[in-house]
């Protein structure tokens, strides 16, 4: 599968991720990035051109890609700079079940996200294991905004997380390596990790 990604007339950059296509589509993608002013976490709309074969499959393989955008200055030369706030700690691996029953007229997602070998990087001080439990937050919204919006709010998200670290001392709401109950619009957990780590505004 391949993808070509351009933002606000920036120069288009190449991506990738495994093939399973049968129609080309232009689509937007919810991308957590990181102001330039603020500092703060925001969500960006990234226009891409997909190949789709299952469109939840798509949108969940494009959360753990690198979306680079061209950096252009007048005193040097253009560059290429990944915005993905996920993919900014290091990679993880996951897999999508797609042997979950379907509902009629839900989209349904189930993933597990492996997050050891991010976790072993980090290391188990406080500090590291709020990184990765901070990184497993973002992929919960960023899988669910983009979910919301592809299905007009009406889908049900599973998630698991292996390598979870303890969460001792960790500031913010926990978060829970197997969903005891599928993530929706009106979940709690997503109100308050939005609350706890999303900002309105990119500057």
């Amino acid at each position: 599968m391949s993808f070509r990604t351009s933002i606000f007339g920036l120069l288009p950059v190449f991506i990738s991720a495994q093939a399973f296509a049968t129609v080309d589509a232009l689509f937007t993608q919810n991308v957590i990035t990181q102001g330039l002013q603020s500092r703060q976490l925001c969500f960006v709309k990234v226009p891409m051109i997909g190949e789709f074969g299952i469109p939840e499959a798509t949108m969940a393989r494009m959360v753990f890609e690198l979306i680079y955008i061209a950096k252009i200055s007048s005193s040097r030369p253009t560059q290429s700079v990944n915005i993905n706030e996920i993919t900014k700690q290091g990679r993880m691996t996951y897999s999508i079940d797609f042997n979950q029953p379907v509902e009629a007229g839900l989209s349904q997602l189930s993933m597990t996200v492996n997050l050891t070998a991010l976790s072993n990087a980090n290391g188990l001080s406080v500090d590291g294991r709020s990184m990765t439990i901070k990184t497993a937050k973002l992929v919960l919204l960023s899988l669910n905004k983009n979910l919301n919006e592809m299905s007009r709010g009406k889908y049900k998200l599973k998630l698991s997380f292996i390598g979870l670290p303890d969460q001792t001392a960790i500031a913010g709401e926990r978060v829970y390596a197997q969903t005891q109950y599928a993530y929706s619009a009106s979940s709690p957990f997503i109100a308050a990790y939005t609350s706890e780590l999303i900002s309105d505004y990119c500057e």
